[in-house]
């Protein structure tokens, strides 16, 4: 498995594997999760964005691409997962256990971005990595009007229920009620496609993914809900929209490598060139 990690080390990418440099320095883990079984932007990722992300974050970190299906040509990890994401933040569980902290991958933190992710290096430096981050999320009944509330997942039940029927669980179960102070009156939905978790909250997070994804819930409820659980900061996020506060957005999305005028845009963004370039979308 350790042949799907890019190592960048000192700002630069490095082919040395030291696994005992775990135990001795802080080293993140940033997935880049696929929807899709289309890698054809992976190296553009590997090769361009994670390695200009290198010279302006301010720790080291490996990077792992993860996708339904491995591609070794591409460098991409199997996560196992059917296609179109709707359970994407279980690859943050797949990766933990492709590299677990007893066989020295001892992260100090874990970042989750989708693939047309695009992350600010010197904002995101700044933020707090002793703290869960999240996207924005939003009120949600299932009255709302929402196509995710009546669509079916994977076992053949309402997304709605699926997240009801976890909650519960969650609510129910003395491994995890501690974890959250909320239940069915206050539920959220939103975005899932950044978030990040401190080693500190990895255990938590672990327990309620496991049933969440076991619900096989939808992501734009079970990571609103998680990070909740988690107490997790809300950073500035460009996600569709205007993008009004793309100059301090952490995180933009969605941006498409397989454009040009796209590619520059990130670029752009990591480089400090411009913040204020906006991509397509609705």
């Amino acid at each position: 498995m350790d042949k799907y990690l890019t190592r960048f080390r000192d700002t630069k990418k490095t082919d040395t594997r030291n696994i005992t440099f775990y135990s001795k320095h802080k080293v993140y883990l940033f997935i880049v999760n696929y929807h899709h079984r289309n890698y054809t932007s992976a190296l553009f990722i590997r090769n361009v964005i994670y390695t200009l992300f290198a010279l302006y974050y301010p720790f080291d970190f490996d990077l792992l691409l993860i996708g339904p299906t491995k591609n070794d040509k591409m460098g991409v990890s199997g996560n196992g997962l059917p296609t179109r994401g709707y359970y994407s933040y279980h690859s943050l569980t797949a990766a933990f256990e492709m590299f677990p902290p007893q066989c020295g991958y001892t992260y100090s933190g874990y970042f989750l971005a989708n693939d047309d992710s695009c992350l600010q290096p010197i904002l995101l430096g700044r933020e707090n990595h002793n703290i869960a981050l999240s996207e924005s999320w939003f009120n949600w009944t299932n009255y709302t009007h929402w196509m995710w509330n009546w669509k079916l997942n994977s076992n053949g039940i309402k997304f709605s229920q699926a997240f009801f029927d976890a909650v519960d669980e969650i609510s129910e179960s003395p491994s995890t009620r501690a974890l959250c102070k909320f239940d069915k009156t206050n539920l959220r939905k939103g975005w899932g496609d950044f978030f990040y978790i401190p080693k500190s909250k990895m255990s938590a997070f672990l327990k309620l993914e496991r049933v969440m994804f076991e619900h096989k819930v939808f992501l734009e409820s079970a990571v609103p809900f998680i990070m909740q659980c988690l107490d997790a900061k809300v950073i500035v996020n460009c996600n569709h929209g205007k993008m009004l506060q793309r100059e301090n957005c952490v995180h933009l999305h969605p941006v498409k490598y397989s454009r040009s005028e796209e590619k520059s845009i990130c670029i752009n963004r990591i480089t400090n060139t411009s913040l204020i370039e906006r991509p397509s979308t609705w």
